[in-house]
């Protein structure tokens, strides 16, 4: 949710009579388009003319039309320019007028427009545009689908853990997401959408014990980061570990320092390890080389502490 979408729309003008080329599009729900609100506001919205290659294709440098004098734009659209019914079985949709289009036959329209995943898109299905790029026999329906992800806090024993909780962002970007009545938090497209927090807490009871699920988002790289450990565990102030999903679905992750999330090979569940105490960190890697680090340090220093104890004691003796 809150992702931009990029859309092209395309058609070829081959009529040297023909007053106007038209196309229209019919978002669905879950889409916000950004559409021009006058000439000095375009939104990312752009029109223009290209040459056509041996395949058919734009090619050369486009000639950029103008918002108002060259193409209008009306629309039937929801509150917002939001997709979806505008009432009973009718789908509200946007429709570009490129005028006296006879000047342009034999060359390419190209329409470049972006749209915004809101609240209303479903985890399950994503979001569809219906494309109806002109002279084309059928319309073209350009899905996209969301992701999710989820793993489980346990201790070093295995068990499942309650009361974790965490925090994600991407990039610069810290994200919001609405808990839903499963326990699982769907990605909000902002933090101004109802009910939307950026501290996401792990299910607390039942089968599901310990798990963070995390819904309704796009392909990318995502950064989790632990802020309250469970009761009687430690909080490592680097556990950060990366998730990345394809654009497939697929996921995987990047370690944190200390090797306590991690991802099996198998069945690529996800599993973010607490400890009690230092002792129980693993021992491998720069991990287990920075721990032995520390407790050096900390046993050089102790030693240095009570020998310089010691000559104090000796040095008030003999004073």
């Amino acid at each position: 949710m809150g992702d931009t979408l990029h859309y092209t729309l395309k058609g070829q003008v081959t009529s040297t009579v023909a007053d106007t080329f038209s196309f229209e599009d019919t978002p669905g729900v879950g889409l916000t388009v950004n559409l021009p609100t006058d000439a000095d506001n375009l939104n990312g919205f752009s029109v223009a003319v290209y040459d056509v290659d041996e395949n058919g294709d734009p090619t050369g440098e486009p000639t950029p039309l103008t918002y108002d004098a060259d193409y209008t734009i009306t629309n039937n659209l929801r509150d917002g320019n939001m997709g979806g019914e505008v009432s009973e079985g009718v789908m509200g949709t946007f429709t570009v007028t490129v005028k006296d289009a006879y000047q342009y036959a034999g060359e390419m329209i190209v329409v470049e427009y972006t749209a915004l995943v809101n609240d209303e898109a479903s985890v399950e299905d994503g979001v569809v545009n219906t494309l109806d790029n002109y002279g084309n026999p059928t319309q073209t329906e350009a899905k996209t689908k969301m992701y999710s992800f989820d793993f489980t806090k346990k201790n070093v024993d295995g068990e499942a853990l309650p009361e974790a909780q965490f925090e994600i962002t991407k990039g610069d970007e810290t994200l919001y997401f609405v808990k839903q009545a499963d326990g699982s938090y769907k990605k909000a497209v902002s933090k101004e959408t109802p009910g939307a927090t950026s501290t996401l807490e792990v299910i607390n009871k039942g089968a599901d014990k310990g798990k963070l699920i995390v819904t309704g988002l796009g392909e990318g790289d995502y950064t989790v980061r632990e802020t309250k450990a469970p009761t009687g565990y430690q909080l490592p102030t680097k556990l950060t570990f990366t998730v990345k999903i394809d654009d497939k679905g697929n996921v995987t992750i990047v370690q944190d320092a200390f090797k306590l999330a991690s991802q099996d090979s198998q069945t690529k569940a996800i599993t973010v390890t607490n400890v009690r105490k230092v002792t129980e960190l693993p021992l491998t890697g720069a991990a287990g080389t920075m721990l032995f680090t520390v407790l050096g340090l900390l046993i050089a220093g102790a030693g240095a502490l009570v020998y310089m104890k010691s000559r104090s004691v000796k040095h008030a003796l003999r004073g």
